[in-house]
């Protein structure tokens, strides 16, 4: 029977069989005050199974969780915590329970003391699937704990979005940087819920809290909620699923951009490519992700303003940190080029195809060739025909630039490429171009940019004289080979 002490504050109407359980659990607390009247009104709340399943619990506590409950409980009531944590977490809150009880003391009261059932859900879940061990619980508890109610609110939406991945990713950041990281998170705009992607364990939380949708203070560098979504979602799952990819060194990355817009603009960066985007910016040189983040800003490129999507492709390219150097370097300076018209050519087809990085780039370099050179070039002539147009004086010629990556130049590429100068050259010549002209073979030119350098050309010289010979029909008065390294030799059509 219980006492009167412990007996008084039972709620009027619990029933009998709820009050025996309440006191069977403190019958299993015997150095701890049990407030069983006020455990016995949360069990009388709760349906038949999951009150039985609650008070199983307490059944199975180790030694070291109980006498953890002894010694805290002059400080609060850790049977009636335990209560809210086994009723929101069942036997997953009571095994990460009884993890730190023994070496963690202040971690475990961290759990019991959580007053949000959907963050105390998570911490347990990313612990039973193994998403985080015993020590990592406790840091990631204890991060946690040391957050002021802003940086608490920011957390819960980053564990909500991100699930097991997100309490692993905190573990790896020190709790200076998880005060940075929360605390500056671009937090202006309201949260909204994320919708639960299918590879994650937020397809089985329980029901989120009002407080997921504060509105904390703002920061100079906001995302949008969607995309703030989708950032933290990629930086997560970066840091989680690959080897060379840390949360602290994401924060670095994030945290050495000093510039409010460049800020933004790589986390906007992460959100849409993830780890591509994480490994593109931590291999490039200051001064080139400068100009990365930059590109765009100052209006050199018209009317195009799809930057994120094209810095996103390019990082979801596949191309190397020193192509991606190279076509980031030809563009700004194709853009901010004096006889250069049309630049946003070069970056409008990366923005919805991210294969085209090399081409483009070869076209890059191609037009800023020739306008080093006081030619005047416009890209992209018309109808999508030829890829330049280059003036000198009063003569044009049309130029169609093809890049080939790899460093074997085989007759069967020249082939392919002869016959893209071949269709190109008949379509302009029946649709015309918009700069109101049509081709004819003495101004039509097709420049083949190849690897290597000056040493290469002889090899590559007869591969495309053997390509010209084997075809009846070339419509290109010159076809121009062009090294990465800017040695050139050019082939007069025998045909011509």
């Amino acid at each position: 029977m219980l006492n009167a002490r412990k007996g008084a504050d039972v709620p009027t109407g619990t029933s009998p069989s709820t009050v025996r359980r309440a006191g069977k659990i403190d019958r299993r607390l015997p150095d701890t005050n049990v407030k069983t009247g006020q455990i016995a009104g949360k069990l009388d709340e709760m349906p038949g199974a999951r009150r039985e399943r609650v008070s199983n619990q307490f059944d199975q506590l180790d030694g070291s969780t109980k006498n953890h409950f002894k010694n805290v409980d002059g400080r609060y009531n850790p049977a009636s915590e335990a209560t809210d944590l086994f009723e929101n977490t069942g036997p997953s809150g009571r095994r990460a329970l009884n993890e730190p009880t023994d070496s963690d003391g202040e971690a475990a009261d961290v759990l019991l003391r959580m007053d949000d059932a959907a963050t105390q859900w998570r911490f347990t879940k990313a612990y039973e699937s193994d998403a985080v061990d015993s020590d990592e619980l406790g840091t990631a508890l204890r991060r946690y704990d040391g957050l002021d109610s802003d940086g608490k609110a920011e957390y819960r939406r980053f564990t909500e979005t991100t699930g097991n991945d997100g309490v692993g990713f905190v573990t790896d950041l020190n709790s200076d940087q998880v005060s940075d990281f929360f605390g500056s998170a671009c937090r202006r705009a309201p949260s909204v819920a994320a919708p639960p992607r299918f590879r994650s364990d937020r397809l089985h939380s329980v029901a989120q809290h009002d407080t997921l949708a504060l509105t904390a203070g703002g920061c100079a560098d906001d995302l949008s909620a969607l995309a703030k979504q989708r950032y933290y979602n990629n930086i997560a799952d970066a840091a989680s699923e690959n080897s060379d990819i840390s949360a602290s060194e994401i924060f670095d990355q994030v945290e050495d951009v000093s510039d409010a817009d460049r800020r933004r603009t790589l986390k906007q960066l992460f959100a849409d490519s993830g780890e591509d985007g994480i490994r593109l910016a931590r291999d490039m040189d200051s001064g080139t992700k400068e100009a990365f983040l930059d590109l765009g800003t100052d209006n050199q490129f018209g009317t195009f303003n799809r930057f994120d999507d094209w810095r996103s492709n390019v990082a979801k390219s596949g191309v190397d940190t020193a192509e991606a150097r190279r076509y980031t370097e030809r563009v700004d300076r194709a853009g901010d080029h004096e006889n250069i018209d049309g630049a946003e050519e070069l970056v409008k087809e990366v923005a919805d195809n991210p294969t085209q990085v090399p081409g483009q780039s070869g076209e890059a370099a191609s037009a800023l060739r020739y306008a080093d050179n006081t030619n005047r070039v416009k890209m992209e002539p018309g109808n999508g025909e030829y890829d330049l147009a280059v003036t000198r004086g009063g003569d044009t010629e049309y130029v169609e630039v093809k890049t080939r990556t790899r460093d074997d130049v085989t007759e069967n590429w020249v082939r392919g490429k002869i016959t893209d100068i071949n269709e190109k050259f008949e379509s302009a010549q029946e649709n015309g171009l918009d700069i109101g002209d049509r081709p004819s073979d003495g101004d039509s030119v097709l420049e083949l940019r190849v690897p290597g350098d000056s040493s290469d050309l002889d090899d590559v010289r007869s591969t495309v004289q053997n390509a010209i010979e084997d075809r009846n029909t070339v419509h290109a008065d010159e076809i121009r080979i062009v090294t990465e390294s800017g040695a050139t030799e050019i082939i007069t059509n025998p045909n011509q």
